[in-house]
């Protein structure tokens, strides 16, 4: 039995190490002039021809800015990989026999094709994983071939050496297992003929080819592409979809198990309903007791459009969520001596929460189940908010669709059970919308050359070269776009600069942290999402692009993103700039990048 299929395997991880400090130096070059664009948007940039029809004058080049050219090649540095083999399980295949050629450059047409060389023979540990490998150079190319039971070698994958460092994960889509058989000796015995009467007194013909699974007789699909490289990469797609509608080979390592899904269900669907409510002037922990024997009666209930309004019992409408949908760890309220909001944080950890407030971006790619606590940002003394996030909002004693980022800070986020798809999701997305706004960049750079896009840098190899703030901060140019997401300065100003109309920024920014970097990027794009359509539920109806994202309504975003003034990434389907991008392909990018994201 051979190793691999040839077909079956792809190389689901190719890391390069190095930072974005490492792109390539060049000297000082003026900027590329862009067609203009609407004040308050974030649209793609121009194309070619259409910067060639609007022409240029010096009246129109924006300031001179420190550029960096990623067309410079790098040295041929000394290179290692490290190699990971994996099933389609994602279990590591041990004692697996393979070698590692090396092909070298990749050589323009015509050039005579270099002999590969070997530069590794061996086999894998016990945990799937190959010695690490030297005798490599930055810029050349790897193949990894495995060893078939015959003795000889097969074709497995091809990868970049990018960096100095770098890491491949190979995985094949099928479980090997090692058997041994025995030779009958013995007489040919009755097999045949009670096979051939048992046929004969059911009436039926054995299948010319049995298949024994039970599976369809089906070729997987293989989606080819070629990845940021350019070199060809192939997904296979087979089975059913799962919950999360993704296909058996990309389901993620649950973060959460079923009962944590049901437990966010519970949690999310209770609180609304309660939001709705009012409950009597009891305590949390009165009113929990009351639920259990069954003698509780709420107060009443709100107008029809009522959950969407506070009655400043946050605190207490949270607690009782909690202990329903079975966050409890004491089967009651899990803090009945804390009433101020603003406290709660010690006594989620007590009830087996975990503060994960320094590992996600911002409180907007909290997870639904994900407990949220704030301050008061002008009186820290006052009894402060929590809230539930859920997958399009903010539930506590009401629902806002908005995080209440101008009268509250966040002090803590909490988890304990969540669903882990909805970050996913956003991530994809965002990944969608650079390859939109800066999709030469992302083709010919990779996926992190398009934080520092400059406009039209795309066929100019320019990029800026420092994070520290907008590269056009302070210039009165419209050719001003740049980024991942084409963000002009008046917008990165609005989002993430205090002045006298917002004093407190929708995306604030701690201390001296680079007020430009790729997760401002990133977070700026994500509050666009969520206040594009109107700030507070009477503005939006509830409903918000980032709402929609996390829900997986994909297409239904992109379409308001694109289509509803003012106009935020008209590159999306349905934009003025979208051209012959359409929804098909914008939802095939968006399963290969979510896909990217949760293989093993």
């Amino acid at each position: 039995m051979d190793n691999f299929d040839t077909n079956d395997i792809s190389v689901t991880n190719t890391q390069n190490t190095n930072n974005d400090s490492d792109l390539p130096s060049a000297p000082t070059a003026p900027s590329t002039p862009t067609s203009p664009s609407a004040e308050q948007s974030t649209s793609k940039h121009p194309t070619d021809d259409e910067a060639a029809s609007t022409g240029s004058s010096a009246s129109e080049q924006p300031p001179a800015s420190t550029t960096t050219s990623v067309e410079q090649e790098n040295d041929c540095d000394n290179a290692t990989l490290d190699l990971y083999m994996r099933d389609a399980h994602g279990d590591p295949i041990p004692n697996l026999a393979f070698r590692v050629l090396d092909l070298g450059p990749r050589l323009s047409p015509g050039r005579a094709t270099p002999t590969p060389k070997e530069v590794f023979k061996g086999t894998t540990d016990t945990k799937g994983r190959a010695p690490l490998i030297s005798g490599l150079k930055v810029g050349t190319r790897f193949e990894v071939q495995v060893k078939k039971d015959d003795g000889s070698y097969k074709f497995a994958a091809i990868g970049p050496i990018a960096a100095q460092e770098n890491t491949a994960c190979l995985q094949s889509p099928k479980v090997r297992f090692e058997f041994s058989t025995l030779t009958h000796n013995g007489s040919a015995g009755q097999a045949d003929k009670r096979k051939e009467d048992t046929i004969k007194s059911h009436n039926q013909k054995p299948e010319a080819k049995p298949n024994i699974s039970r599976n369809p007789d089906v070729k997987p699909t293989v989606l080819e592409d070629r990845n940021e490289s350019g070199h060809p990469t192939a997904i296979v797609k087979d089975g059913l979809q799962n919950m999360y509608g993704q296909h058996a080979f990309y389901t993620p390592v649950p973060n959460a198990g079923k009962s944590d899904l049901d437990k966010v269900k519970a949690l999310i669907e209770f609180g609304m309903e309660q939001a709705g409510w009012v409950h009597t002037a009891d305590t949390s922990a009165t009113i929990i007791e009351k639920m259990k024997s069954g003698k509780y009666q709420i107060a009443g209930t709100k107008n029809a459009n009522g959950f969407g309004a506070s009655v400043h019992r946050c605190n207490k409408y949270v607690k009782i969520a909690l202990w329903k949908a079975g966050y409890s760890h004491n089967n009651g309220d899990i803090a009945p001596l804390i009433a101020a909001a603003k406290d709660m944080g010690a006594a989620l950890v007590n009830a087996g929460f975990t503060d994960i407030t320094t590992q996600i971006p911002d409180a907007r790619w909290a997870a639904p189940g994900d407990i949220i606590v704030y301050e008061k940002i002008d009186d820290p003394h006052y009894v402060g908010h929590i809230d539930i996030r859920t997958y399009d909002g903010y539930l506590s004693d009401f629902f806002e669709s908005y995080l209440p980022y101008s009268k509250f800070r966040v002090t803590g986020i909490y988890r304990k059970y969540f669903d882990p798809m909805p970050e996913l999701r956003m991530l994809a997305f965002l990944k969608v919308i650079r390859y939109r706004e800066a999709e030469t960049v992302a083709k010919k750079y990779g996926d992190q050359a398009t934080y520092r896009a400059l406009p039209l840098a795309a066929n100019m190899g320019l990029m800026f070269d420092s994070f520290n703030t907008h590269p056009f901060e302070g210039s009165a140019s419209k050719f001003s776009a740049s980024g991942a997401y084409g963000i002009r300065p008046s917008v990165w100003k609005g989002y993430a600069l205090p002045d006298s109309k917002t004093p407190h920024p929708r995306v604030p920014i701690l201390g001296n942290a680079p007020k430009f970097s790729p997760a401002v990027q990133d977070r700026i794009a994500t509050a666009i999402m969520e206040l594009h359509l109107g700030q507070g539920y009477v503005a939006n109806k509830g409903i918000t692009e980032l709402g929609l994202v996390r829900k997986g309504e994909i297409e239904k975003a992109a379409n308001l993103l694109a289509t509803r003034s003012p106009y935020q990434w008209t590159s999306l389907p349905g934009g003025t700039e979208a051209k012959k991008y359409s929804v098909s392909e914008m939802m095939s990018n968006y399963e290969k990048f979510l896909a990217e994201l949760t293989i093993k």
